[in-house]
């Protein structure tokens, strides 16, 4: 079982299910792991701790 761990600025409930369901989908598509196999962790962090020069995109 892969663990993903995942940081992020903070987002919606729905944003975070698309990151989920994306991640997992890549996962079983590239590696094989079983469908039902999923560990995913989202850290979120408030937009102070980014240091993020100006022209890279969120």
């Amino acid at each position: 079982m892969p663990l993903v761990k995942t940081d992020s600025k903070r987002k919606s409930k729905e944003h975070k299910k698309v990151i989920f369901n994306g991640v997992h989908e890549a996962l079983v598509e590239l590696i094989k792991i079983l469908d039902y196999d999923r560990f995913q962790i989202i850290y979120e962090h408030g937009e102070d701790n980014f240091n993020i020069h100006q022209k890279k995109t969120d």
